[in-house]
């Protein structure tokens, strides 16, 4: 099958092409969906402008969790629209705080606000060392979520700016409806470079499983098979949802797979079963996925060790692990959610 020229997204810079020299490792035409070329390095940017353009109250601040990509799209947004934004990490990120800082963003540390938690303390994935999971089993992530924002409250609610006016991305969800919303109109907006491609097998990176519920509701083509790609111990993997991420889920090179968020992936669309039913999770190790980032490597990606997780399908053992065979007439769609930590670097 010819290969196809390269094509960009005009509102954020993402590509779609093929890769020539995976096509030549897996012996059939592999494109790559690529995000490394946004303008912070990740897809994040795309949900992020699409909370902060939902985030329609003048006195209303919006505030998140973040490891970092979240972080650094939101403030690249907040710039451009003008909105306040705070943004909570861990002490254990303490080095890209003045990275993330700006006239739009307020960078806050969440052992501060634990401080002020009226609900008792809660911890989050995503601000642990190596992402080594403290949160309780028996606390959901919308919880968190939940205690942040009361916490925010109680620390910052007598402020005379109006801090008592927060919205996060899950009350967004539910209170504009947005699930209902998203299935005709999905956060990555990837339609205008598909133009109807005939895949039948798509390789996805999968953290919350947003992305990939999202290329979901798109229908692209043929109907494809779709696979998750998520480090050792996922929830996906052990047939919960992501909400469930608990001490069975090892820190992972892979660390931005291992971050839940506030939605489930039942939760995120109202897929129908045809399309559910043709939607895979695949567990990737540790060692599979130190081969993917020199694969992505030799094929010219800019990936982080998430950003790569899709490049799996090139390790033969991966292959044989899954059951993966593919033909010289296959068409196969690899997602490189891109490389936020390049802009992180801290001196």
């Amino acid at each position: 099958m010819e290969s196809i020229a390269t094509r960009t997204n005009p509102d954020y810079g993402f590509t779609l092409g093929t890769n020539e020299k995976l096509s030549e490792q897996m012996g059939c035409r592999v494109d790559v969906l690529d995000f490394s070329s946004t303008v912070t390095g990740t897809h994040k940017i795309i949900k992020a402008q699409a909370a902060l353009e939902r985030c329609t109250h003048a006195n209303t601040s919006y505030i998140a969790i973040t490891s970092g990509n979240y972080g650094l799209a939101l403030k690249s947004v907040a710039e451009k629209l003008r909105r306040k934004v705070h943004i909570v990490i861990g002490r254990t990120r303490e080095g890209i705080k003045t990275i993330l800082e700006g006239d739009f963003t307020d960078v806050h540390f969440i052992e501060d606000l634990q401080e002020y938690n009226p609900s008792g303390p809660y911890d989050h994935p995503s601000i642990s060392p190596q992402n080594t999971h403290t949160t309780s089993p028996n606390l959901s992530v919308s919880s968190t979520t939940d205690h942040l924002v009361e916490s925010f409250r109680a620390k910052y609610g007598r402020a005379a700016n109006g801090l008592t006016n927060i919205t996060t991305h899950r009350d967004i969800e539910h209170h504009d409806k947005w699930h209902s919303e998203l299935k005709n109109h999905p956060i990555y907006r990837v339609t205008d470079v598909w133009r109807g491609e005939p895949y039948n097998n798509v390789f996805i990176p999968t953290g919350s499983g947003e992305l990939l519920c999202d290329l979901v509701a798109q229908k692209m083509g043929r109907q494809p098979n779709i696979y998750g790609i998520c480090p050792q111990g996922h929830p996906f993997i052990r047939g919960m949802d992501h909400t469930e991420f608990d001490d069975n889920v090892p820190a992972s090179r892979m660390d931005k797979l291992v971050t839940p968020t506030a939605i489930t992936i039942e939760d995120h669309f109202d897929l129908d079963k045809y399309w559910y039913k043709n939607v895979h999770f695949l567990e990737a190790s540790e060692g599979d996925s130190e081969i993917a980032d020199r694969v992505a490597e030799n094929a010219d990606l800019n990936s982080e060790s998430s950003g790569a997780a899709a490049c799996t399908i090139a390790v033969p053992s991966f292959r044989e692990k899954h059951g993966l065979e593919f033909k010289p007439s296959d068409l196969i769609l690899v997602v490189n959610t891109g490389n936020g930590e390049q802009y992180l670097q801290t001196a």
